[in-house]
């Protein structure tokens, strides 16, 4: 039971960073931004099921379904918010700053 928590954390933990990365990018793909959109949260949460039930499969985790459901089914949800949010945002030019600033608020107007 240990050792399926720790895998999942970590599994968790990396991917996040990464597949944040992926979700800009896959949204990028798409001129039209709602096929971006879904292509991106879908993609995503697709890819980040994938690493995860391998990585739990490689530490013999038992009931690998049972185990990454729930982290599966909240990461769709943040991916699709995430994804969501990048829709309504006007497009950036590529390398250009993320439009929230350091302090956390946003550089965009009203």
């Amino acid at each position: 039971m240990l050792q399926a928590g720790l895998a999942q954390a970590l599994t968790s933990f990396v991917l996040t960073l990464g597949l944040t990365a992926v979700l800009e990018r896959l949204f990028a793909l798409s001129s039209d931004k709602n096929v971006g959109c879904v292509v991106a949260a879908g993609g995503t949460t697709t890819l980040g099921a994938l690493v995860t039930a391998g990585a739990h499969w490689f530490a013999g985790t038992p009931q690998i379904a049972l185990t990454i459901g729930p982290s599966v089914v909240l990461g769709a949800f943040v991916f699709s918010i995430y994804a969501w949010r990048l829709r309504r945002e006007p497009p950036r030019a590529p390398g250009a700053p993320s439009p929230v600033s350091k302090s956390g608020t946003s550089n965009s107007g009203p």
